[in-house]
């Protein structure tokens, strides 16, 4: 098994997907959006999706690939993992 990431890393890192998730929406590059989540772990979207409004959280929930959505959903909180729930109802 890896060795976690550190802290400060996994902040970076986090950061530099942030930017590029923030501006994806406004400039209509949603698959860019699609792009970034597919390179990044279950628990590192869990993680993103936690640190973005809530109004961007269902932006980018919409883009998480369907067959980790169940990978993602327990790692998120409860409040988070409902909107994410409530996407998965909606597509069904």
């Amino acid at each position: 098994m890896a060795p976690a990431m550190p802290a400060s890393l996994r902040k970076r890192k986090d950061q530099e997907r942030l930017g590029r998730i923030h501006l994806s929406p406004e400039e209509g590059a949603l698959y860019g959006v699609r792009v970034v989540l597919d390179e990044m772990h279950p628990a590192e979207i869990a993680h993103l999706l936690e640190s973005l409004h809530p109004e961007r959280r269902e932006i980018v929930w919409d883009r998480v690939a369907h067959e980790v959505e169940g990978d993602v959903l327990p790692q998120l909180n409860d409040e988070v993992r409902e909107i994410g729930r409530a996407s998965c109802r909606e597509r069904v």
